[in-house]
């Protein structure tokens, strides 16, 4: 897990692009009620979405310098628009194919 944690942040950043033209601001809200929030170019996929979303903790708990090693594994989930409520499953289309450009708001659903 700290592995796919670290590659991510390697091969996207930490943080993400400024606001701007061409790029998309997500908002990504839990299960349990708190927020992920991270800016991606609009041709971002939403394989790359999905894998930040299940990696956020653990690239949070890195940047702290905690352990990350006997925490609890994430479970499945889908990435939702919040209205019209619709199921993000094709993973190989666009944000901006999906309409997610300039900004969405997403929600997480554990399966």
């Amino acid at each position: 897990r700290a592995a796919a944690a670290k590659a991510f942040v390697e091969q996207h950043g930490a943080s993400g692009p400024a606001k701007g033209a061409g790029v998309a601001s997500l908002v990504v809200r839990r299960p349990d009620g708190s927020r992920l929030e991270r800016n991606f170019p609009e041709d971002t996929t939403m394989e790359i979405v999905y894998l930040w979303v299940s990696v956020a903790d653990d690239m949070a708990a890195i940047e702290r310098g905690e352990d990350i090693t006997a925490a609890v594994e994430h479970k499945s989930f889908q990435l939702l628009t919040s209205f019209p409520s619709k199921v993000l499953e094709d993973k190989s289309a666009t944000l901006k194919e999906l309409e997610l450009v300039p900004s969405a708001a997403l929600i997480w659903r554990a399966q």
